[in-house]
């Protein structure tokens, strides 16, 4: 079984699941070995290890695709990959989407802030208006039709 199929038959079970988040292929081997079922690609985590700077949209498209692959050749878990704001409009996330699950995601996490966007424990957050990330789930879930997790600040 895929890891794609390993997690959507785990989330069918409805009775939450516990996922780590990781930076780097290596921490994602240390969830895999802890015995976790699922590893999270920390948008927050990939700026912090790779610029050592704080989660404020630093990281473009390139970097977590590459660090998504990293971490996909590492471990055999379902990876869910942090997208942030899709780095766009929905055309932006159509193609954010197709390249991550191209690098090995299976599952994707859009967030609801406007761009450029703060970490959600940050102040000062922003968000598009709902029919904008309408727009963004509809082109996500179109581009490849995994699970899209939607970050949602703008209920906070």
């Amino acid at each position: 079984m895929t890891p794609g199929a390993r997690l959507r038959a785990r989330l069918a079970q409805r009775d939450g699941l516990l996922v780590p988040g990781a930076a780097s292929a290596l921490a994602a081997r240390v969830i895999e070995d802890q015995g976790f079922e699922a590893v999270y690609l920390s948008g927050a985590g990939v700026t912090n290890m790779l610029l050592g700077l704080p989660d404020l949209a630093f990281v473009g498209i390139a970097e977590l695709v590459e660090q998504t692959a990293f971490v996909r050749d590492a471990v055999s878990l379902p990876l869910i990959v942090d997208a942030d704001t899709g780095f766009g409009n929905a055309l932006n996330v159509r193609q954010t989407v197709r390249r991550l699950a191209r690098a090995g995601a299976d599952a994707i996490q859009l967030e609801d802030q406007v761009t450029p966007k703060r970490c959600g424990h940050f102040a000062g957050k922003e968000v598009v208006p709902a029919a904008e990330m309408v727009g963004k789930v509809k082109a996500a879930v179109d581009a490849f039709g995994c699970p899209v997790v939607v970050k949602a600040d703008g209920l906070a």
